[in-house]
């Protein structure tokens, strides 16, 4: 036993693993650093970490199924509040703000509820890509095989038929 002037006795009482873990829990969840639960219990900090993760991964089903219940309701709450406000300003930016905040939390409680998936978000940006530009000599060889590819270009035989002459292709 340890005296404090104006305090009264101090008595350490022995507490099971499972009750330093849960109040581990609590301390975090109430935003205790990590390092002041560690001081606090006499743990290294890395020891606070594995009870954290133990305690948390070992969440079931059903308490998973009622803290998304708890907090679909508190975004419920969120949103009557928000229509409230919405419905007694005037002022356009007041309005916007919170529709604004109204759709997140809708996204929100739909990612929440698995049936109404929110579309990710994405800022795309264009980039306009011009495409090469022809040489002169390019635009040059492209007149010289139109012409000679058109058939009102051909020389005519001496039957007056237009000669058929094979396409010239283009060598590099």
């Amino acid at each position: 036993m340890s005296n404090k002037p104006n305090d009264g006795p101090v008595m350490l009482v022995p507490v099971d693993d499972e009750e330093v873990a849960a109040r581990i829990v609590a301390a975090v969840l109430d935003g205790s650093s990590e390092r002041e639960i560690a001081q606090r219990y006499g743990l290294s900090i890395r020891e606070v970490r594995r009870i954290m993760v133990e305690r948390l991964a070992n969440i079931s089903l059903e308490e998973r199924a009622i803290e998304v219940g708890v907090e679909v309701a508190r975004i419920s709450e969120m949103q009557q509040r928000l229509y409230a406000l919405t419905l007694g300003s005037d002022d356009a930016t007041v309005i916007c703000n919170c529709a604004q905040v109204w759709n997140r939390l809708s996204e929100r409680k739909g990612a929440l509820r698995g049936h109404d998936i929110a579309p990710q978000r994405r800022d795309d940006r264009l980039t306009i890509l011009e495409a090469p530009k022809a040489s002169a000599n390019d635009r040059i060889r492209e007149v010289i095989m139109g012409v000679i590819n058109d058939p009102a270009h051909r020389p005519a035989s001496k039957d007056g038929d237009v000669l058929e002459a094979e396409p010239i292709e283009r060598s590099h």
